[in-house]
Formats: C-alpha cells, structure tokens, sequence
C-alpha cells in the first residue's frame, strides 16, 4: 500500500511538472507571437506612413489617363484636383521620388501623350522660370513626339527654355527670335503652331504710332510674311502666320498691307482660307473692298479639324 501511495505522489508530481513545462512553453510561444505581431504591425505602420503621398497621387493621376480613355464628369473632376494638388506639393518642398517618377512619367513613350502633356502643364505651373532640364533636352530633340515639343513651347516661356548653355537654338537671342528659329527650320508643323501661337501671346501692345506697338520688329514681320507666301508652308500654318500678321497690321500698315494683298493676290502658290483672311483683314482696317474666295465647307472642315 505504501508504495502504491509512493507512486502515485511520484506520478501527480510529474504531472504537475510537465503541466507546469507546458505552460511555460505555450506562454514562451504566446509571448513570441505577440513580439512578432507587433514587429509586424510596426513594420506595415513604418512603410504606411512612409508613403510619398503625392506619389501616390501621380500613379493614381496616370492610371486615370490609361484606364479611362472617355473621361466624365467624375473623372474630370478627379484629374482638376489631382493636378492642383501636385502643383502645389511641387512648388513647396518635392521628394527626391517624386520629381524622379515626374520625370520617367514624362519620358516613358509608352505612356499617353495627353497624360505626359498634362506633366508638361503641372511642370510649368510649379517651375514656370526654371523648368528641369531634361525638359529642355526634349525640346531640343527633334525625335520627340511633337504633341509634347509643342506643349512645352505653349506652357513654358522662350527665356525659361533658353536659361541655360544645353538650351534649343536661339537661346542667346530674343524670345522672339526663338520661336522664328522655329518657324524657320525643317520642324513639325505641330511644333510651327505652337510657335506661331506663342508669337501672337506676345503679340502687339497698346500705344505707339498707330494706336499699337508692336512686340515683332518690322524685319521679323517680314520674314514671317516671306513664310506665308512660300508655297511649300503647310496651308494651316500659313493661315496662322496670315492672321499674325493682321494682329501687326496697325502698327505698321504700309508694310504688312503690302504683304496681305501679295497673299490675297497669289491663287497658285496660297490657298483660299489664307487667301480669305488676308482680305477679310484688308477690308476691315484698310477699308478695301477685296471680293473674298469660294470657300466650300469641307475645305473649312479639314480647317477646322486640322
């Protein structure tokens, strides 16, 4: 009987010692998961809040320009506030990622041309004198997509381009004459628009002899005039060029009413839309009385949808 009571104490004791072993090694477990949970809840709280939001906000930018190809009411709205606030973070104190996606964003070829635009038109609203430089560069390759070398003539000025020794041709001279060393060269008639367009924003002011001063100079207007009546100009750059020229027509009428009528009279080398305006301009501020050419309305479509 005795050692029966002896082997039971002896087994209750083991018992009582391997549940107290197990205990130990189910809180040791309990303790460790908890350590590791916390460690992973620190790490996923460290890369949350490590997020470069406005990074963010650009991917979201350029996944509503891939993925929503027709873009309403939402959509747009959506786009408005993103480029604000990225205009906004850009003009205080950027990160070194996110001036870095701007510029893959915008260097990517296979990305939308209408989305890489749009980094051209935030890019100038926070950088409207010093833009970064490889916005430069692409102007000066004429490889580049035309769509994106004409908005950066559009959106960023003739000096903010020409700041520095890698800048386009002309960058010694005036503004000017840089978007005429444009006009003048073997570029894209997208890229020529958009520099006729930036001539005419720096169009004539008020004053002077004839009621307004103009900011193109008398040799500039004719070697504008020359490029209307080269037959080889495409017909709607040339009729762009003719209505810059009817914006210089009072401040020197002698010399640009000359160069109108030339461009009315040619019937060969001009074309009737051109042709048009010149002697729309001509009767209006002249007083002349120039019959105005047949114009059929598919020739003002392909005008218009040009």
């Amino acid at each position: 009987m005795d050692k029966l009571k002896s082997k039971l104490k002896m087994f209750l004791a083991a018992a009582g010692q391997w549940r107290r072993s197990a205990s130990f090694k189910k809180r040791l477990f309990l303790g460790g998961a908890a350590i590791a949970l916390v460690l992973i809840a620190g790490y996923v709280s460290l890369v949350f809040f490590s997020f470069d939001r406005p990074v963010l906000k650009l991917a979201e930018l350029r996944n509503s320009w891939e993925k929503e190809k027709l873009c309403h009411e939402d959509c747009l709205s959506f786009r408005r506030v993103a480029v604000q606030e990225l205009i906004g973070d850009l003009a205080s104190s950027p990160s070194y990622r996110l001036k870095n996606l701007l510029r893959s964003y915008f260097l990517d070829e296979g990305l939308e041309t209408g989305f890489r635009v749009e980094l051209i038109r935030i890019l100038s609203s926070a950088y409207a004198d010093n833009p970064p430089p490889y916005i430069r560069e692409y102007l000066s390759n004429t490889s580049g997509r035309a769509e994106l070398r004409a908005g950066i003539i559009s959106y960023f000025s003739p000096e903010a381009l020409s700041s520095d020794k890698k800048a386009p041709p002309g960058s010694k001279q005036t503004g000017n004459d840089f978007y005429l060393s444009l006009l003048t060269s073997g570029e894209d008639p997208l890229v020529k628009e958009a520099a006729v367009q930036a001539l005419s924003s720096h169009g004539a002011g008020s004053g002077g002899d004839h009621g307004r001063a103009s900011a193109l100079s008398l040799k500039q207007l004719g070697d504008i005039a020359g490029l209307a009546r080269d037959p080889s100009t495409d017909n709607h750059l040339r009729s762009s060029l003719v209505l810059l020229l009817a914006d210089h027509y009072l401040s020197f009428p002698e010399e640009v009413g000359k160069d109108l009528q030339e461009i009315y009279s040619d019937k060969t080398g001009g074309d009737d839309i051109s042709r048009a305006f010149a002697a729309d301009t001509l009767n209006n501020l002249a007083g002349r009385k120039l019959p105005l050419p047949e114009i059929s309305a598919a020739q003002w479509e392909r005008y218009y949808n040009n």
